[in-house]
C-alpha cells in the first residue's frame, strides 16, 4: 500500500514539473486576419495567441503581416501567468496599422502576475469613437510588490486620433492608461488624442504608482475637457527627453507629473504653442527637479504659463533649471516659471525673453527661498496698467531684496542674472532671499508700531530690572 502511494506521489510530481514552464521558452505566434481560431502557430488576434500559448511558454513573439489589421477588443482579458510579450512586424521593413472602431481597443490586459510588453513599429489609429470607449491601451495590475518590473515599451509607434468616453469609475485616458506600470516611450508620435463625455480622463495618458520615459518622441494636438490633463503622472520617477510637445490644449494643466517619492529630469526638449487654460503647461511636484537645455516658447496658462513647481516637503532641496529658453509665454495670472517649492533654485544660463504676465511675467515666488544664480531675462511685459514694479519680470517686493551693481558693458558676474528692460538699461541683480517680506501698508504700519511697543516694552522691563537690581544691594548693605 505504501509503495502505491508513493508510485503515485512521484507520478503527480512527473505531471507536475512536466506542465511547469520553462522561464526561457519562446514561441512565435503570427497573425492572419483569415482565422477564425488559432491553428498552426497563427491566431486571428492578439489576445487569442496570448490565450493560446500562455500556459505553455514564458515568452510570447507576435508578428505581425504589413497590412491592415482591426481590433476587436471590448472586454479586458487576464493575465494568469508571468509573462513577456512582444508585438513586432513580420517583416523588417514592414509598418502594419491597427484600425480600432467603435468602442474597441489595441489592448486591453489586467494581471497580478509580473509581465513585459515591447511593442514595435506599429501604428493605432482611432475611428468610429463610441459611448463608453477606453483607452487604446489599458494594463491593469493589482501586483504592488517591490521593485515593480512591470513594463510597458513602446518603441517607434505611432497613435492617431484616440478619443476616450469613459463610463462612470472608469477614468481612462485618450491612449494609454496604465495603473502599477512602468511606461517607457522611445521614438513614439503621439497625435490629436482627446478625453471627452461627462467622465472625462487625460486626452493622452493616465500613469499611476510607477515611473514614465519619454524619449525622442512627439506629442501634439492633444485636446482636453472639463478640467482634465494631457499627461497625469503619479509615481517615483518622471524623466523627458529630447522630445516635442506642441499645439496640446488642456483645460488644467497639460502636464501633471507628482514624483513624491523620486525626481523629475526633463532635458533637450521643447514645449511650443501648447494652451492649459487653468493650469500651467507642465505642473510638477517633487523634492528633485531638474529642467536641462528645454525650450518653452508661446505657450499661454494661468499660473506658470511654462513651469509651475510645487512640493509638500518642507525641507530644503535644490532645484535646478539650467540653460532652459522661455519665450513669448503668456500667463493671465502670474509668472512663466511659478515657484512654490521651499528650497534652493538655481537658474544658470537660463534665457527669459518677451514674456507677458498680469505680474511677475519671468518668474513668480512668494515666501519660498530663492536663489538665481546667472541667466538673462530681456523685454517681459505685466499686462498689469497698474503695475508699477521696475522690473516686471518679478515679484513687486524683489526690489527691496535684491542686490545690485552697475552693468560694466560686457557681462554681469555669473552669479548675477542679467537684466535687460525695455527701456533699454541693463541691470544685474543678485536674489538670494528667505523669506518674502510683508509688503502691505496695512500690515507695515502694524510692524512699526509693533517694534516700537516691543522696543518701549524691552525698555521698561530693562529699568525695572536696574531698579530692582539697585534696592537689592541696599538691602544686602544695610543688612552687613
Amino acid at each position: 500500500m505504501l509503495n502505491i502511494r508513493l508510485i503515485l506521489s512521484i507520478l503527480a510530481l512527473v505531471v507536475v514539473l512536466s506542465s511547469a514552464r520553462n522561464p526561457a521558452s519562446t514561441t512565435t505566434c503570427s497573425l492572419s486576419n483569415s482565422l477564425t481560431q488559432c491553428q498552426n502557430g497563427a491566431c486571428p488576434s492578439i489576445v487569442a495567441c496570448i490565450q493560446e500559448y500562455a500556459k505553455s511558454y514564458a515568452n510570447i513573439v507576435i508578428t505581425v503581416p504589413d497590412g491592415d489589421h482591426y481590433c476587436n477588443q471590448t472586454e479586458t482579458h487576464t493575465l494568469n501567468f508571468n509573462l513577456h510579450i512582444d508585438i513586432q512586424p513580420e517583416g523588417q521593413s514592414s509598418t502594419p496599422t491597427f484600425f480600432c472602431p467603435g468602442r474597441t481597443s489595441f489592448l486591453r490586459l489586467q494581471t497580478s502576475f509580473v509581465f513585459t510588453i515591447n511593442i514595435s513599429n506599429i501604428v493605432i489609429e482611432a475611428t468610429e469613437t463610441a459611448e463608453n470607449r477606453g483607452s487604446l491601451i489599458y494594463i491593469q495590475t493589482t501586483s504592488y510588490s517591490y521593485p515593480n518590473n512591470n513594463l510597458l515599451t513602446l518603441n517607434n509607434v505611432l497613435i492617431n486620433n484616440a478619443h476616450s468616453i469613459p463610463k462612470y469609475g472608469a477614468y481612462e485616458a485618450g491612449s494609454i492608461t496604465l495603473n502599477s506600470i512602468s511606461l517607457i516611450l522611445n521614438g513614439c508620435t503621439i497625435t490629436n488624442s482627446k478625453s471627452t463625455g461627462y467622465y472625462s480622463s487625460a486626452s493622452v495618458m493616465r500613469i499611476y504608482s510607477t515611473s514614465l520615459s519619454i524619449n525622442n518622441s512627439t506629442i501634439t494636438y492633444s485636446n482636453s475637457s472639463t478640467g482634465n490633463y494631457g499627461i497625469s503622472f503619479s509615481g517615483t520617477n518622471f524623466n523627458i527627453y529630447n522630445s516635442l510637445f506642441d499645439g496640446n490644449i488642456a483645460e488644467s494643466n497639460f502636464i501633471y507629473a507628482s514624483a513624491s517619492s523620486g525626481s523629475v529630469i526633463v532635458q533637450s526638449s521643447k514645449f511650443t504653442n501648447n494652451i492649459a487654460k487653468y493650469g500651467s503647461c507642465f505642473n510638477v511636484n517633487s523634492y528633485s527637479i531638474n529642467f536641462d537645455s528645454n525650450v518653452f516658447d508661446n505657450n499661454i496658462g494661468q499660473y506658470g504659463s511654462a513651469i509651475y513647481s510645487t512640493s509638500s516637503y518642507n525641507s530644503y532641496y535644490s532645484y535646478f533649471f539650467t540653460n532652459n529658453n522661455f519665450t513669448n509665454n503668456v500667463a493671465s495670472d502670474t509668472g512663466t516659471l511659478y515657484l512654490s517649492t521651499q528650497g534652493y533654485h538655481y537658474l544658470t544660463g537660463s534665457i527669459f525673453q518677451n514674456n507677458v504676465a498680469y505680474g511677475a511675467a519671468d518668474i513668480y515666488f512668494y515666501k519660498q527661498r530663492l536663489t538665481l544664480v546667472g541667466g538673462t531675462f530681456i523685454n517681459s511685459t505685466s499686462s498689469n496698467p497698474y503695475s508699477y514694479s521696475q522690473y516686471p519680470g518679478f515679484p513687486k517686493y524683489v526690489l527691496d531684496m535684491a542686490n545690485y551693481y552697475d552693468y560694466n558693458g560686457y557681462e554681469c558676474d555669473s552669479s548675477y542674472p542679467t537684466i535687460e528692460q525695455n527701456s533699454g538699461s541693463t541691470t544685474c541683480m543678485s536674489i538670494d532671499y528667505y523669506p518674502a517680506p510683508n509688503y502691505s501698508s496695512d500690515d507695515n504700519h502694524y510692524d512699526r508700531h509693533h517694534t516700537v511697543a516691543f522696543i518701549i516694552t524691552a525698555s521698561v522691563i530693562g529699568v525695572v530690572s536696574i531698579v530692582s537690581f539697585i534696592v537689592a544691594i541696599a538691602i544686602a548693605i544695610r543688612k552687613d
